[in-house]
């Protein structure tokens, strides 16, 4: 890896800024392309951000589109993660007339599942709509590997929109299409609206996980967590637990106000 090599990407980035266009545009996108993917797995994405900008501009002096067009949906989904959700929706958007015209593919799959991610975050009723395009689009062409992560959305979709039947059937069926162990725990976690872990410590961070046991079920898939930052007695953890749920059945009061 180019780290290994003693680059750092802001380093890398400098270097490139400077470089001139040649027939090599193709070989820098694609190693531009692979840093930003581990800038963003190391939780980095601001870098991978400006990264994948710089790759955009390779793949287009390069004359690939489609490498573009990957870059492009990469940003939106890295606008994504740090919370700019409109710009996010922007971008997409901006791409939706380019993916309508393009012939069906995988980067067409994820540009749709992208936009529709980004339109449920704004709270845009169209992000069903265009997550079905996407899953109709991904079965046409047998995209195996990405139909776990649409029905997932789409289950966490229907779920936010108070259709709990349809959304387990989305979270069953993305389950059933995992082609890994972690997609398939995903989907299991996604079934739960609230994960309790009342152990001692377990939002307690280290290494792997800043929120420990909870930032990791957070990060599979669990979309609420209720972990604990110190050791708890079994006792009082009965009696908190028990009072904690009498509360979360009783109608209009919130996870948060239980």
């Amino acid at each position: 890896m180019l780290e290994a090599r003693g680059f750092k990407p802001i380093f890398l980035i400098k270097i490139l800024q400077t470089a001139k266009p040649s027939a090599d545009a193709i070989i820098w996108a694609q190693i531009l392309n692979t840093q930003a993917n581990l800038q963003l797995h190391t939780d980095k994405t601001e870098a991978a951000l400006e990264i994948w900008q710089q790759a955009q501009k390779y793949y287009e002096q390069a004359g690939d589109k489609m490498g573009s067009l990957g870059s492009q949906i990469n940003q939106a989904q890295a606008l994504q993660s740090l919370g700019f959700y409109r710009r996010s929706k922007q971008q997409l958007e901006a791409l939706t007339q380019n993916l309508a015209a393009m012939p069906d593919s995988e980067i067409k799959v994820s540009g749709l599942r992208s936009l529709g991610l980004a339109l449920h975050a704004i709270g845009d009723n169209k992000s069903q709509q265009v997550l079905e395009q996407s899953l109709a689009t991904a079965n046409k062409i047998a995209a195996k590997t990405q139909l776990s992560s649409i029905l997932s959305s789409l289950g966490k979709v229907a779920s936010d929109f108070q259709d709990p039947e349809a959304a387990l059937n989305y979270f069953e069926d993305a389950q059933t299409a995992a082609t890994n162990p972690n997609e398939a725990l995903q989907a299991r976690l996604a079934r739960f609206k609230l994960l309790v872990l009342s152990a001692c410590d377990t939002a307690t961070g280290d290494d792997r996980a800043v929120l420990g046991l909870a930032g990791l079920a957070v990060k599979s898939g669990a979309r609420s967590t209720i972990a604990t930052l110190w050791p708890v007695k079994d006792k009082a953890a009965q009696m908190l637990m028990t009072r904690f749920y009498d509360q979360l059945r009783q109608p209009r009061i919130t996870k948060a106000e239980c």
